[in-house]
């Protein structure tokens, strides 16, 4: 997202804005808009204040809030123009061509908001930081899919929209340790997407499932996890993990020392 141009006031009131963007209730539909269009007179050149614009305007029809056909499609037309205006002031926000694509979809344009909707998704992939991601985006994607008859790639949307990250199941897999749950503990580790060996996996894991595998008597498990740990990382040793956590619980350190000893790494 550009902020170029853009003032500290604009933000505050975009950000406002977000706060009260609702798909149900028009009074604070209405007040989202009244924030986007005061965010936009301030800082003309401010993207995404354009483009909610044309998301809240667009919300109105979509909602069921503007019953008058003539009046729905002008405000959706207005809707397609403040889009544009935001594509053409940051065509590298992922964001604006998502707020151009749900414009399109509900103007009956479809192929054309499809195509808006995947160039969102490339931009997002590639060229936009991960904070900045909302997965929203695949769902609305994943409900434009449906309405056209195409479930196969809406599963395959909201699949991906759903997925647990891995580093979330490893920090759930200690948390169920430290409490105890080596079941859930295994449950966790064993639930994520990447295994041992595969691209971007940290091999620490390993140690922590053959510690779990340990306290509940599974030792073949164990030496299976500890073994894929050694060849991963050979150097590392006893002394080198407790020497980097952390614990304030004397009873919590030695719990995972107690573990790792009885997994045999030593």
């Amino acid at each position: 997202m550009s902020l170029k141009n853009t003032s500290d006031e604009a933000f505050v009131l975009y950000l406002e804005g977000q706060q009260l963007f609702s798909v149900i209730d028009r009074k604070d539909l209405d007040a989202a808009l009244a924030k986007f269009r005061a965010a936009t007179s301030l800082s003309p050149d401010f993207a995404r204040a354009w483009g909610h614009i044309a998301y809240c305007l667009a919300q109105i029809v979509v909602g069921g809030h503007e019953r008058d056909r003539k009046r729905a499609k002008q405000l959706l037309e207005e809707a397609e123009g403040h889009a544009r205006t935001a594509i053409s002031l940051d065509a590298g926000d992922y964001a604006n061509h998502w707020d151009l694509a749900f414009v399109l979809l509900n103007l009956g344009r479809g192929e054309e908001a499809y195509r808006a909707y995947e160039h969102a998704l490339a931009l997002f992939d590639r060229q936009t930081d991960k904070l900045d991601r909302r997965n929203d985006l695949l769902v609305e994607m994943a409900e434009a899919y449906v309405y056209a008859g195409n479930s196969d790639r809406a599963f395959e949307l909201l699949d991906r929209a759903v997925r647990v990250p891995d580093w979330y199941r490893w920090i759930r897999a200690w948390a169920h340790f430290n409490r105890r749950e080596y079941k859930e503990t295994i449950a966790e580790i064993t639930a994520m997407r990447k295994k041992c060996f595969d691209a971007g996996y940290v091999p620490d894991i390993q140690l922590l499932l053959a510690a779990a595998y340990a306290y509940i008597g599974d030792n073949a498990l164990a030496q299976e996890a500890l073994g894929r740990l050694r060849k991963a990382r050979a150097d590392w040793d006893l002394a080198s993990e407790l020497a980097r956590n952390p614990f304030a619980s004397e009873k919590d350190r030695l719990h995972w020392e107690e573990g790792m000893r009885r997994a045999g790494f030593n």
